[in-house]
């Protein structure tokens, strides 16, 4: 067996070792980003679908919760369960002011990030007011 022959099979053991070393963390980074990702997606949905239901809300004073549910419903994907609040119910004066919050859970799905979340689903909850046309 050469020298060279030897000195090339270390290199390879060495870099496979230091593979096996840096993958955990890694994947522990990737997993994390994607979390991440899919939660900050979630947290824009639902204060986009706020927005859109105050906005309802603020244009026709007479809008029902029924109305601005289903206005928020839509702006959401299909498969999210939300729960919506209008203050005040309707019929709301011109010129007061009209909040609207919608919540949602928000569930992880790689079990290592779920655990460092004990409240696993975790609320999102967003609020808008806006003033009352």
């Amino acid at each position: 067996m050469s020298m060279q022959n030897a000195e090339s099979k270390k290199k390879r053991g060495q870099a496979m070792v230091e593979f096996a070393l840096v993958l955990p963390i890694f994947l522990l980074l990737l997993t994390g980003i994607l979390e991440f990702g899919l939660f900050f997606n979630s947290y824009i949905d639902i204060s986009f679908s706020s927005r859109e239901g105050a906005r309802i809300a603020a244009l026709d004073t007479n809008s029902t919760t029924a109305t601005i549910t289903s206005s928020v419903k839509a702006t959401l994907p299909s498969s999210t369960a939300v729960e919506v609040t209008v203050t005040p119910s309707p019929p709301r004066v011109t010129g007061s002011p009209v909040a609207v919050t919608v919540s949602t859970q928000h569930s992880f799905i790689t079990p290592l990030i779920a655990s460092m979340f004990p409240s696993n689903p975790y609320t999102i909850t967003s609020t808008t007011s806006m003033r009352s046309e």
